[in-house]
């Protein structure tokens, strides 16, 4: 009998030791779903969303491929109102960023919308024939904002260019509203602000955050 005790005791404390550290990210407006960090042992991460009564899994926010991979990441969530949708920024590395749209579906699962986002440096080439010279590295420039209506968000999807001199970027943005139909997302209200200097970036980002 203290034999198997303890092992019991044993077998206990190797699950402990196992067991992967949760830390909530954000939650939806009726409290019902969160946006979960998961920590294992070995350092990977992993992201999902979870139904908080009965703490089930409800979808992953990253591609497989994405999974325990991806270093250095942050995620800012914007909710409707209703808790059916959510707009995310995923920011990774050090430069890198992109914006995702989630919406429940009749299954009750977080599933992903597709969505095609603009081309900043492709709408300026568009409008006004021009390029904008980059003798150096760049950095992913999005960012989430507000909900319109239960289907259709407000979003930024911009770039950082750098100039010859490596301390100073030219930022082009293209700000726009992302329409959440089935599991496809329309674009309209597009615009495209640029070229910004610095300051000009940094303020519009202020105003746009409050």
């Amino acid at each position: 009998m203290k034999n198997q005790i303890t092992l019991i005791a044993v077998l206990a404390a190797s699950i402990t030791c196992c067991a992967a550290e949760e830390n909530i990210l954000s939650v939806s407006p009726n409290k019902q779903i969160a946006i979960v960090e998961e920590r294992s042992d070995s350092g990977d991460r992993d992201y999902y969303f979870e139904d908080q009564p009965s703490r089930k899994k409800l979808g992953f926010v990253l591609a497989p491929e994405q999974r325990n991979e991806l270093s250095n990441v942050i995620i800012c969530a914007s909710w409707n109102r209703s808790s059916t949708k959510v707009a995310l920024l995923l920011n990774y590395g050090t430069k890198l960023s992109e914006l995702l749209l989630f919406r429940k579906a009749d299954d009750g699962k977080l599933h992903q919308v597709e969505m095609v986002e603009p081309d900043p440096s492709a709408l300026y080439r568009k409008y006004t024939g021009k390029t904008i010279p980059q003798p150096g590295d760049g950095y992913s420039e999005n960012d989430v904002g507000p909900w319109n209506d239960e289907n259709t968000v407000s979003l930024v999807s911009g770039e950082a260019i750098q100039t010859e001199d490596p301390d100073r970027y030219t930022h082009l943005l293209a700000t726009y509203r992302a329409h959440v139909s089935g599991s496809h997302a329309e674009i309209s209200n597009l615009k495209l602000l640029g070229p910004l200097s610095d300051a000009q970036s940094e303020n519009f980002f202020k105003r746009w955050r409050h």
